[in-house]
């Protein structure tokens, strides 16, 4: 009777820390997307292409290479960071009213990231170097 409860704290125990990487992976990939979007609001101000295919082919073989150097799996990281890049273009495509960047402060914090740049510096930024 002991063991199984000290088995199913463990699991409790595991589950939790499960749970806690889920939301930090969540986290990322909505930090992405905001970055993400970022980008793409300056592309349409510079009336630049959305899709870059050379860029993706880089983004998707670069998180293959990370998963390798952690020892995962390189082609589930490849899968996952194209889904989002997917998944971001196409919301951003589809989205009829303009979108506030999400902070995900404690994101931010836990990895050392500055915080996300707002549209309005964006575009800024782009009004900055159209006048040089």
């Amino acid at each position: 009777m002991g063991r199984d409860l000290d088995d199913g704290q463990a699991i409790g125990r595991l589950r939790l820390r499960l749970e806690s990487i889920d939301r930090s992976v969540i986290a990322a990939l909505v930090a992405r997307e905001d970055a993400q979007w970022e980008l793409f609001d300056l592309k349409q101000l510079l009336a630049l292409p959305l899709s870059e295919p050379s860029q993706e082919s880089l983004v998707r073989e670069r998180a293959r290479r990370w998963a390798l150097e952690a020892g995962g799996d390189p082609d589930l990281a490849g899968r996952v960071v194209m889904a989002a890049l997917r998944s971001g273009r196409r919301r951003f495509l589809s989205s009829r009213v303009p979108r506030r960047i999400r902070r995900v402060p404690a994101f931010e914090a836990l990895n050392g990231l500055p915080a996300p740049a707002t549209h309005s510096r964006a575009r800024v930024a782009v009004a900055a170097h159209a006048g040089k």
